[in-house]
């Protein structure tokens, strides 16, 4: 309700005059419901690449024992990170997680509780996974960073996500990725570094089993090159000046 206010009383009436950043095309479809002849350009969000960058280490899964003395250097690592609401999918996650039936795979969530953990660790009961699936919180900084480069694999099933930011994180970090249609992440197909799919448990089970049957240090060193492509600030900045220099020679022109 208040952000309709702001739209309606803020936004509206300089709306002809805007120009709108959008990160993705889902975000800019979401622009156009509300202001149909928006204007509106497409720039991904930028990624320090070097924070996630250490390509003379190997995975080291051991790194996980901290939050589960059930792991070994033989298990496969999934994890998943988010606040932990309805709309991140984590349900359809630990579903696919006991669809795969993999007694060697274990899944950590990070994350903040937003009102979801209670509902998911009884699922996670009612499954009979709780030496398979844990959470562990809110995580930052250098820990963040080694939590997603030493996985096997990152999964989120979110229901929708503008751009994802922990996507581009985990790839960046060298860890394959399976994100839901709902994403704006279909290029990860494209650069063989992930799965695109539906969010069900079915075809994130799939992707699982798929994944981590198949060269996933490869798929990470692809993920690796697709960010670095993409995402990386030096391209961003760059994109950003070249569509606020047009803002400029515009506005001259008019003048």
């Amino acid at each position: 309700s208040l952000k309709k206010l702001w739209l309606k009383f803020i936004i509206s009436p300089f709306a002809k005059n805007l120009i709108w950043h959008a990160t993705s095309l889902q975000e800019e479809e979401m622009i156009k419901k509300v202001y149909a002849k928006a204007n509106i350009w497409i720039i991904p969000n930028g990624i320090d690449i070097d924070k996630f960058k250490d390509n003379e280490h190997k995975k080291d899964k051991l790194f996980y024992k901290k939050y589960s003395d059930k792991v070994n250097e033989n298990f496969k690592i999934i994890i998943s990170m988010g606040r932990l609401q309805k709309v991140k999918g984590f349900d359809i996650l630990i579903n696919a997680i006991s669809i795969a039936q993999r007694e060697d795979t274990v899944l950590f969530i990070a994350g903040k509780d937003f009102g979801e953990r209670k509902n998911l660790e009884k699922l996670i009961d009612k499954l009979g996974l709780r030496e398979n699936v844990f959470f562990i919180g809110r995580i930052e900084g250098l820990e963040k960073v080694e939590f997603l480069r030493n996985a096997d694999l990152f999964a989120l099933a979110s229901y929708h996500e503008n751009f994802g930011m922990v996507y581009a994180e985990a790839l960046a970090a060298g860890t394959p990725v399976i994100a839901s249609t709902n994403t704006p992440w279909q290029d990860i197909e494209k650069y063989n570094c992930g799965k695109w799919i539906e969010n069900t448990p079915e075809k994130f089970s799939k992707a699982i089993i798929e994944i981590l049957n198949s060269d996933s240090i490869q798929m990470g060193n692809n993920g690796r090159e697709y960010v670095e492509e993409k995402f990386s600030w030096d391209k961003i900045a760059v994109d950003f000046k070249k569509k606020i220099e047009t803002i400029i020679s515009s506005s001259k022109l008019k003048c």
